[in-house]
């Protein structure tokens, strides 16, 4: 696993975006992410992760995305810090979930 990442197994996901904030945490025992929140989707090769991004997205989710090259290309870059372009501008404000495991990757 990535450090600092937040794991949600795919098939459910779809439950968790669901869920109001205080069950989300009660649950999963982290913030829920917002909807305007950067958020990045990884797997172990891509696929997954791609789904995820789907599923995200139709729960409303703007400013999220998928880490194509996932555990793969992490491992094979020995977890060494990695450039993300990324295609839409982060929020702002303070991010919970992904979005801070991601960041302290990229710095």
């Amino acid at each position: 696993m990535i450090p600092t990442a937040r794991h949600i197994v795919l098939d459910e996901l779809e439950e968790a975006l669901a869920l109001g904030p205080q069950a989300f945490l009660e649950r999963h025992h982290f913030p829920k992410p917002e909807k305007n929140d950067h958020v990045i989707f990884y797997c172990r090769s891509g696929g997954r992760s791609m789904h995820a991004l789907r599923v995200a997205e139709h729960y409303g989710f703007t400013n999220a995305q998928n880490y194509s090259g996932s555990m793969n290309e992490w491992s094979e870059k020995e977890y060494t810090p990695m450039r993300v372009v990324h295609s839409r501008p982060r929020a702002k404000k303070k991010a919970p979930l992904l979005t801070r495991l991601i960041r302290s990757l990229f710095k």
